[in-house]
């Protein structure tokens, strides 16, 4: 199988020469995750460099960090996308089990003005435009990590964020119809209410809630899509 969803890749979506490995990286792993790169699609060096845009060398780092995440893996001469579906179930858990114990240890050191910060990400979130997709994108990933950057332990903060961008991307909120996203919102909306009473366990059930929810619409979309 080839990598024929590169040959109609927009050019706002190629990435940038600053940070080049950085931004192929993601662009890989989020065409992966969405099913634009299903598994068994096959990826050549030469090609894939060709229909980006780029040079080889940063492809080649992209290609080695997405072998260890085990999204891709070596055949023959080149690589081909690996089985997503065990990856994002593994994924579910770790995310899940990480950031809902660091939401647990934020709540009692959650600041007023965290606090208020989370609640103004919510009402923003409200009032953006349905389209305006990467400010949407911004504003979560604002909002889950304002919440466990203050779980005070910075080796989970790590762990966490080396997840943190599955299941949330822009080409994931475009699969959300507006119901879809106002529940989003509205469970935000629970956490912040949750830590606010300090409440860790009842913080900390939510925040796997949703994750588990984001990740079981995410999984429903791509099943769908086969």
């Amino acid at each position: 199988m080839e990598a024929a969803p590169f040959a109609e890749l927009p050019v706002r979506d190629r990435p940038e020469t600053v940070s080049a490995a950085d931004a192929i990286h993601r662009l890989l792993r989020e065409m992966i995750l969405d099913g634009r790169l299903a598994p068994g699609t096959r990826l050549r060096e030469v090609d894939v460099a060709e229909r980006l845009g780029v040079s080889r060398t940063p492809l080649r780092e992209a290609f080695v960090r997405l072998a260890g995440e085990r999204l891709i893996r070596r055949r023959g001469a080149g690589v081909e996308v690996g089985d997503t579906w065990a990856e994002l179930e593994g994924i579910r858990h770790i995310r899940m089990a990480l950031e809902g114990y660091a939401t647990r240890l934020a709540a009692s050191r959650l600041t007023e003005e965290d606090l208020d910060f989370l609640e103004a990400s919510v009402q923003r979130s409200a009032s953006l435009p349905y389209e305006a997709l990467q400010e949407r994108v911004a504003t979560n990933t604002e909002f889950h990590s304002r919440i466990y950057q203050a779980c005070g332990v910075p080796r989970l903060v790590t762990a966490i964020e080396k997840y943190s961008e599955y299941f949330m991307s822009e080409s994931e909120l475009k699969q959300l119809d507006r119901e879809q996203s106002r529940t989003t919102i509205h469970e935000h909306g629970e956490i912040v209410a949750a830590l606010r009473a300090r409440d860790a366990g009842k913080a900390e059930n939510l925040i796997r809630s949703h994750l588990l929810d984001a990740f079981n619409k995410s999984v429903s979309r791509q099943e769908n899509g086969r």
